[in-house]
């Protein structure tokens, strides 16, 4: 099944972004800060219900790993693995498999 945001560019997605984060995306720690501050920024329950913030949030991760810089992709990813679990217990499950995926790939470039 899926759902309307994830066929959605990332481009599209990343304007969902508050302000105050999408300027940290530009800086040279940014995406260690962003893994800080989008747990505070996007709740639980719409990140497992996917309302457009999960899509937001891995779109946030690709533009790290798509820049090769791979210890902040990972630390996204890993965020919102973690946000999502949390969700969870609340919430209904939620496949998490393409964003270990996006996990993984981030853990082997940086690797490399």
């Amino acid at each position: 099944m899926t759902t309307p945001f994830e066929s959605e560019p990332p481009g599209e997605a990343l304007k969902r972004l508050p302000a105050s984060l999408s300027q940290l995306m530009s800086r040279r720690d940014g995406g260690f800060l962003l893994a800080d501050k989008l747990p505070i920024s996007f709740a639980k329950e719409l990140v497992v219900k996917d309302t457009g913030e999960l899509r937001t949030w891995e779109c946030v991760g690709l533009h790290y790993l798509n820049n090769q810089r791979y210890p902040e992709a990972l630390a996204v990813f890993h965020a919102l693995y973690k946000h999502m679990l949390d969700g969870q217990k609340s919430e209904v499950r939620y496949k998490k498999g393409c964003l270990l995926f996006g996990s993984r790939n981030a853990t082997i470039s940086a690797a490399m």
